[in-house]
């Protein structure tokens, strides 16, 4: 997952990466629910959500954050903005500007 990240594909489905590993879709379900105690989805979502919050820290500007959905694997910026609440408890804009404050103290 880290090395050729496959979650930034934003067509990514389970059963393309089951076929890519050389598993059943159902087999690599039951490692991922085993080893990480998530879902598919989830587990996506947040290796996503890393990487964007990632892109958001390595900028000194205001991130224009539907370029920052869509580079990190989303189809648009409502799944981006639910998911990075579901993981992060902000709003990508709130992240930022917390992070911004961090830095200036």
């Amino acid at each position: 997952m880290q090395k050729n990240k496959p979650y930034l594909d934003s067509e990514l489905k389970l059963g393309n990466l089951a076929e890519q590993l050389g598993y059943s879709s159902n087999q690599l379900s039951e490692v991922i629910n085993h080893e990480t105690n998530k879902n598919f989805s989830d587990l996506i979502n947040e290796y996503r959500i890393r990487e964007a919050v990632n892109m958001i820290n390595e900028t000194n500007e205001k991130p224009i954050f539907i370029h920052v959905a869509m580079d990190s694997g989303f189809n648009n910026k409502v799944s981006f903005s639910n998911a990075f609440k579901k993981f992060m408890h902000c709003t990508p804009t709130d992240y930022y500007l917390s992070r911004k404050e961090k830095v200036t103290l």
